[in-house]
C-alpha cells in the first residue's frame, strides 16, 4: 500500500527523521523586515516569526492551570 505524502511527511516528523530549515527568526514586532528577507529570494530556509504569549490578570499557567482561581482575600491551598 502506498502511503500518502502527508501521512509519510508525519511519520517522519514522529520519528525525528524529518526537520525544519529555519534561515532566521524574528520578533513579530519585526514582520516588515522579515518579509523583506524572504523577498530577497536568498533564503536558504523558513522566517520564523515569534509571538509572545501574554497571559491576562487572573489567568494561570502551568500544572495549577486548570484549577479555579482562590476567591479574593481567601488564602491559596
Amino acid at each position: 500500500m502506498r502511503r500518502r505524502p502527508a501521512r509519510l511527511r508525519t511519520e517522519l516528523a514522529e520519528e525525528g527523521r524529518l526537520r525544519a530549515r529555519i534561515d532566521t527568526t524574528s520578533p513579530l514586532a519585526e514582520t516588515a523586515k522579515a518579509h523583506a528577507h524572504g523577498e530577497t529570494g536568498r533564503t536558504t530556509g523558513k522566517i520564523v516569526l515569534v509571538v509572545r504569549r501574554v497571559t491576562a490578570p487572573g489567568v494561570r499557567r502551568g500544572p495549577s492551570a486548570g484549577r479555579p482561581l482562590p476567591a479574593a482575600g481567601r488564602a491559596s491551598e
